[in-house]
């Protein structure tokens, strides 16, 4: 499904994948309607993690 993203995804990485824009993705985030987790300022996602939000929707 993913095959070509590494374990854990950033943020970019995340918007490619959804095909959404940062304003709807930082929201998303920001309610943990998608697990992640912050690494300083940067936002990292781990891939089954988003796998799960997908089949989900």
């Amino acid at each position: 499904m993913l095959d070509n993203y590494p374990d854990v995804l950033n943020f970019k990485q995340v918007q490619e994948v959804l095909h959404i824009g940062k304003g709807l993705l930082l929201e998303l985030l920001g309610e943990g309607e998608i697990p992640a987790f912050r690494v300083g300022r940067l936002w990292r996602v781990y891939k089954k993690d988003l796998i799960s939000y997908m089949e989900q929707r």
